[in-house]
């Protein structure tokens, strides 16, 4: 295993790629969600932004702030969006902005992607139900929130 590497974003130096990682998750944690983010923190991630590998497309016609929220898709994932100068707004990855673009990673979202329809749908359907569910494999009572969906190979 090699020795972790300093990384530089913007004025602010870190020892290793996880400890960027770190304080970024210490900056969403500190912000409710749809709080505006502020100062040094803004000043922060206008600089990690400038990292990802799609930053023409998510910077688009520039951004007025940041803010926190839950992911669109699945509501289970806090993520930080930055709303742009004609308030359209998008989420975007730190991990993909410290880490660079993960193919892998890609290919895996863009499989979950196209099934997500029918994971929410199931979702919806199993937790309308009135019922108690409990997770076949540990017996723990699910929520919405608790709870995973996949499919199984046929």
């Amino acid at each position: 295993m090699g020795k972790a590497k300093p990384l530089q974003i913007g004025s602010r130096s870190f020892p290793s790629r996880k400890s960027a990682e770190e304080y970024t998750r210490t900056i969403r944690d500190r912000y409710r969600d749809g709080e505006r983010i502020t100062g040094d923190d803004d000043l922060f991630l206008r600089d990690l932004i400038n990292l990802h590998s799609d930053k023409g497309e998510k910077i688009d016609i520039g951004i007025t702030h940041f803010t926190v929220g839950k992911d669109r898709r699945w509501g289970t994932t806090r993520c930080f969006y930055l709303v742009r100068r004609d308030g359209s707004d998008t989420d975007f990855s730190f991990d993909n902005c410290i880490n660079g673009k993960n193919p892998k990673q890609d290919i895996l979202d863009a499989f979950r992607h196209a099934v997500a329809d029918q994971i929410i749908s199931f979702k919806a359907k199993a937790f309308s139900l009135e019922k108690l569910l409990v997770c076949p494999l540990d017996g723990i009572s699910l929520t919405r929130e608790t709870c995973d969906v996949d499919h199984v190979p046929p």
